[in-house]
């Protein structure tokens, strides 16, 4: 079984596992109330996990106030996002599922820095924080640099053409001073491959009641 399909697999298994355990630990049924929404489609977070071998996008867990700071910035009273805000508001409030992951571009700019480029998801960022979360999903993608454009399961190989000497560990705002660690699984990715185990995102989904 590949790396990409392998961890698919755990992800998938993240979403049962310990319900029981809670429930006979309670010794009754967990109250509903307590049952944090699941804030993204379980397809969705199936399928970006599943990446393939020469992928340039890996799924990361990312603080969310991480995120919004290295996100290029936008006024928070620009009437044309208005509509934007309010939707993506309504549907934290409802326990409505997302049906798209937020995103971050950077660069390898090399010597263990990064700099982001583009993103998308600065919306759902500040509704979830606003609801109380404090970490969202994020797919993360390598658009090259002066470091290089990093094929993140294949820097395990120091012999491979694809292969990274030093990978970034932070990284830099769009448009700002501010510098953010880089997301664990993705500064960890030598030690993930190489225990044959892709990241597991146990915090990114809510299991059923």
């Amino acid at each position: 079984m590949g790396f990409a399909s392998m961890g698919a697999k755990v992800l998938k298994n993240i979403f049962t596992e310990g319900v029981e355990e809670t429930t006979q630990a309670l010794g009754k049924s967990v109250p509903s109330s307590t049952v944090k929404p699941q804030r993204f489609e379980t397809k969705l977070l199936e399928q970006a996990a599943r990446q393939s071998e020469g992928s340039r996008e890996i799924l990361v867990e990312m603080p969310i106030r991480d995120f919004l700071k290295v996100a290029e910035k936008v006024a928070p009273d620009n009437p044309g996002r208005a509509d934007s805000r309010k939707i993506t508001k309504e549907l934290v409030e409802k326990g409505t599922p997302f049906n798209t992951l937020p995103s971050l571009t950077f660069t390898n700019l090399g010597g263990g820095a990064a700099k982001a480029t583009g993103h998308e998801g600065r919306h759902r960022a500040i509704a979830l924080l606003e609801a109380g979360e404090e970490t969202m999903p994020v797919v993360l993608t390598s658009s090259g640099g002066k470091g290089g454009s990093i094929r993140w399961l294949k820097q395990n190989d120091p012999d491979s053409s694809d292969y990274i000497d030093v990978l970034p560990d932070r990284l830099k705002s769009e448009d700002t001073d501010d510098i953010v660690p880089m997301p664990d699984i993705a500064k960890n990715i030598r030690e993930e491959v190489g225990l044959q185990t892709l990241p597991t995102l146990p915090s990114l989904v809510q299991r059923p009641n």
